[in-house]
């Protein structure tokens, strides 16, 4: 059953494709790219009424950055840390005594993924200052999000940052994270995150 944040997602990736998929980037273009070390984490929010108060999402990407147009940049983003901390699966004593088959998911998901993210940036050329992101990645992962009964997610995000000519980047993300029907059922989680990055 779609939701209305993950329409809401899929329509704002599919407003910012054509600025990222019109590229003109060369060979030489993907060889002047750089890296980007990442770190993101952030409290995760109630979707299709599943409270996940206390749930947190933290992760960690490596990106390969390089330009496609003088204001935007594509990258191929490797996710090698991904961990959700549920915080109330261990503590549903209900759950538990009837042996819903919920009681099976862990408290800690583990698990790593890849996929592509885009930027536009405010200065064209040096591609520094405020800038707009899309993500889109595939997540496999160690036990299972509660609501989710399935061991490979897709995640899906916008966000705002800046850039600073130190090679320092900031950015606030809002993100959604679900199976796409690859199981049942498919209570996806919703999260607001920060990250701090570092590209060279």
């Amino acid at each position: 059953m779609a939701t209305v944040a993950s329409r809401t997602m899929a329509m704002m990736l599919i407003a910012c494709a054509p600025a990222l998929l019109t590229s003109t980037a060369t060979a030489a273009e993907f060889s002047e790219g750089r890296w980007r070390l990442q770190l993101n984490g952030g409290p995760a929010l109630g979707e299709g009424g599943r409270d996940r108060e206390g749930d947190v999402m933290i992760s960690g990407t490596v990106d390969y950055e390089f330009p496609t147009t003088p204001h935007t940049t594509l990258s191929l983003r490797g996710m090698p840390l991904f961990l959700y901390e549920q915080d109330e699966i261990a503590d549903n004593w209900w759950r538990d005594l009837f042996k819903h088959r919920e009681a099976a998911h862990e408290d800690t998901v583990f698990g790593a993924g890849a996929g592509l993210a885009g930027r536009i940036y405010q200065k064209a050329d040096v591609y520094e200052g405020f800038f707009a992101e899309v993500e889109l990645l595939a997540l496999v992962h160690s036990g299972k999000i509660e609501g989710d009964d399935s061991n490979v997610d897709f995640l899906s995000g916008v966000g705002v940052g800046y850039q600073f000519n130190s090679n320092w980047d900031a950015l606030l993300r809002f993100e959604h994270v679900s199976n796409a029907g690859l199981g049942d059922p498919n209570s996806g989680v919703n999260a607001l995150r920060l990250g701090v990055g570092y590209r060279f």
